[in-house]
């Protein structure tokens, strides 16, 4: 067995702190497998702000024996650093080490070291950069971030990617800096290892909505998590007010809200417009929630809902929320743009809508809403979709495989030339081009090609 170092965030899910994000889920899951695998595991989590009660009073180092295989670490921001993560590294002396996410993984490649590395690519860092630059009217988000990916991207040995779609973009971010060269033609660089679930399945422990936030027979719609810089709020609200114009039993529940030093204007875009409705009363924010309450509201809702606007983000990434609806066999309203609302789509778990087109959201409510036997078949499809394919036992096993026997990428510590094309001047160009048709076709071959460039010249 291995013994793998892994750097991720907290806190973990288990712990019930304030906020729990998608990658504090990643962190626990990639180590969790790895453990149950058999693997020794030190964790290493940069903790993350404001997710946690009483912060201020936390020592900056946080440990825990979770169990005979797995040591886990929460690091405080001021602690989280190369100096502290090589000192582990020395301590542990792991076989490989693995990054989750792409931020986790940008420190992990800054340990000193020649061993594996795996990097989580948990999304699209650049993509995300961009749809936060446009909220924030800044760029300085895409060239501060851009740096982080392509410290990543020069280092690790393979990646994992949440969709398809985003592997095909890796692959072109590593021919961009040389990585696709000589040494890796036949490497495959990158896997998919889309977002999963954990096989704990949701428990009602307490009643949260149902005569205490909304009526008993209200038509409840819920919101899950953060509003994102993608998210696309005018149509959210567009369509929840046009649908509760033709349906009074309508009510939106939202936990989350703002995203703390990430995205919070977003949010509060949305409330602005809630409240100069009629509609107001209609909308029922819970905001930020303990982890084991989440359950409760995904259990006491009629539906889940999900509004993306377009963008790179979206095309590239996933969507953590609609996973833990459908371990909850809460049925999905989603705008098509991410991979997995093709999956809703398909296997009839929901309704999806296009992107930006409110009188389809609130059609796709409005049919849910008045018509209870669709809405049966959609919880009773989900109850029975297997979910076991979006479990983590089964959409990790390409990282699993890889821990039985890490290698480095086969171009690590080659000297590779990684200059762009556009830099090289049309005198080396031409130069290396002669070059190369001499060393396979001699002089001849050179005339010959001249000859046919002529002649492509004169026609053009």
């Amino acid at each position: 067995m291995a013994r793998v170092l892994v750097t991720g965030v907290a806190p973990l899910p288990f712990e019930n702190q304030r906020k729990n994000y998608a990658l504090n889920n990643r962190t626990w899951l990639i180590a969790k497998a790895l453990m149950e695998e058999g693997h020794q595991v030190c964790l290493l989590c940069l903790r993350v702000k404001g997710a946690y009660f009483d912060e201020e009073k936390l020592d900056d180092i946080l440990f825990q024996k979770i169990h005979a295989n797995l040591s886990y670490y929460s690091l405080a921001r001021e602690v989280f650093r190369p100096k502290l993560l090589n000192r582990h590294y020395r301590d542990f002396r792991p076989d490989c080490i693995v990054g989750a996410g792409t931020i986790p993984s940008s420190y992990a490649v800054r340990i000193r070291t020649d061993k594996p590395m795996w990097a989580d690519l948990f999304g699209s860092l650049l993509a995300e950069a961009q749809a936060k630059a446009a909220v924030y009217d800044d760029d300085f988000y895409p060239a501060f971030w851009r740096r982080l990916e392509i410290t990543t991207l020069k280092r690790a040995d393979i990646f994992s990617t949440v969709s398809i779609p985003q592997k095909y973009a890796v692959i072109g971010e590593l021919g961009l800096l040389g990585r696709l060269n000589k040494h890796t033609l036949n490497y495959d660089f990158v896997r998919v290892m889309p977002i999963c679930l954990d096989d704990e399945p949701f428990s009602h422990s307490k009643i949260v909505l149902r005569n205490k936030l909304v009526h008993e027979d209200d038509f409840v719609i819920l919101w899950c998590g953060g509003y994102n810089t993608w998210t696309d709020v005018e149509t959210l609200f567009d369509g929840l007010v046009k649908a509760m114009g033709k349906n009074q039993k309508i009510k939106f529940v939202s936990t989350g809200g703002a995203i703390e030093r990430h995205d919070e204007m977003t949010f509060s875009r949305f409330i602005n417009k809630v409240k100069q409705s009629r509609f107001s009363e209609k909308f029922i924010f819970s905001g930020w929630i303990p982890t084991q309450d989440v359950g409760n509201y995904y259990l006491e809702s009629d539906v889940g809902i999900n509004v993306d606007r377009f963008s790179y983000e979206a095309l590239l990434g996933a969507r953590n929320r609609l996973n833990e609806m459908m371990k909850a066999s809460l049925p999905i309203i989603t705008t098509k743009i991410a991979e997995i609302s093709g999956l809703v789509e398909k296997k009839e778990l929901g309704i999806t809508y296009p992107i930006g087109d409110s009188d389809a959201l609130a059609g796709a409510i409005l049919s849910l809403a008045d018509d209870p036997a669709r809405l049966k078949r959609y919880k009773e499809n989900l109850a029975n979709y297997s979910l076991q394919e979006l479990s983590y036992k089964t959409l990790m096993h390409p990282l699993r495989e890889w821990v039985k026997d890490p290698m480095v990428a086969p171009d690590f510590g080659k000297k590779v030339r990684s200059d762009h094309f556009p830099s090289l001047r049309k005198g080396q160009y031409l130069a290396r081009q002669v070059s190369l048709i001499l060393k396979k076709e001699g002089v001849k071959g050179v005339i010959r090609q001249a000859k046919k460039s002529i002649k492509g010249l004169t026609k053009s």
